[in-house]
């Protein structure tokens, strides 16, 4: 009994750890997803958060058959949205478990790739690998900026997005690698990839990463609730009547079906030769 009791009470805190990192919420139409910033400031990503996520996505997707709606990801203050794997787990000691996580991962993608909801992610700071490829899979991207207003000086504020693996020692990977070229023009993501660069909000805009900058919530939107910008809560209203008809799945697979289908297809024998010489090095 005293077993059974501490099993349930370890079970119980894990998943209120979860519940307490990702949350999602609903706005009339819109449902939000945030990445809270707690307990891990940085939001980064192991195996049971993937797996959260994705029940989470199952909560949404019961609702869009019959009442369309609007999916927003956005992080919880002014330093993080997501900064990826947790690097313990992905290059630890067992290179299975991080075969399985980033496996996981590339499935999360895929389904939000094709999700029948319109979906936009709201970078509300630094977005570093996975934390920029959730983004890279949703319909739209913005990005928040302490000024939307574009000068030079604003290039040193506010949160940066890049792909990390170039100074961590590690591939891109089979799946990442297709869906950066599927969402990233091409000089893009050469600079991303090949440099690990850090896009600043105007950059990532000028560059195409993102769709649009927006302001941080004032004060009076801040006590409405809703969590996300009034630009953003603007815009995810206007996409939800794409959702209506039932075919906004089959839109995106038609677009997207050759890196979906790598995404879910996982590692190939030459990803793990690439990964093993990654972890080694």
């Amino acid at each position: 009994d005293h077993l059974e009791k501490t099993l349930e009470s370890m079970s119980n805190s894990i998943s209120s750890t979860l519940d307490q990192q990702i949350k999602l919420e609903r706005f009339e139409d819109v449902f939000t997803i945030t990445f809270t910033g707690s307990p891990h400031k940085a939001n980064v990503f192991n195996i049971p958060l993937l797996h959260h996520l994705s029940r989470l996505l199952d909560e949404v997707e019961e609702e869009v058959g019959t009442d369309p709606c609007c999916l927003v990801f956005i992080g919880h203050g002014e330093k993080f949205f997501s900064a990826g794997f947790d690097l313990k787990v992905l290059t630890g000691g067992d290179p299975s478990i991080g075969k399985e996580l980033v496996e996981l991962s590339w499935k999360v993608l895929a389904r939000l790739l094709v999700f029948p909801a319109p979906t936009i992610t709201c970078f509300n700071g630094h977005a570093f690998g996975l934390g920029l490829f959730i983004g890279l899979a949703c319909d739209h991207r913005v990005m928040i900026s302490p000024s939307a207003s574009a000068n030079q000086n604003q290039n040193q504020k506010g949160g940066k997005l890049c792909l990390p693996e170039i100074n961590i020692g590690l591939p891109l990977g089979r799946g990442f690698a297709q869906l950066a070229k599927c969402k990233m023009n091409k000089d893009t993501l050469r600079t991303a990839a090949l440099t690990g660069k850090k896009y600043s909000s105007h950059e990532a805009l000028n560059a195409g990463i993102i769709d649009a900058i927006v302001s941080p919530q004032t004060s009076q939107e801040q006590e409405s609730g809703s969590g996300i910008p009034k630009e953003v809560l603007e815009m995810a209203e206007s996409l939800v009547p794409t959702a209506s008809k039932g075919n906004l799945s089959s839109i995106k697979m038609e677009l997207y079906h050759e890196t979906h289908d790598i995404l879910l297809e996982g590692y190939i024998e030459q990803d793990e030769i690439n990964a093993t010489a990654g972890r080694s090095k």
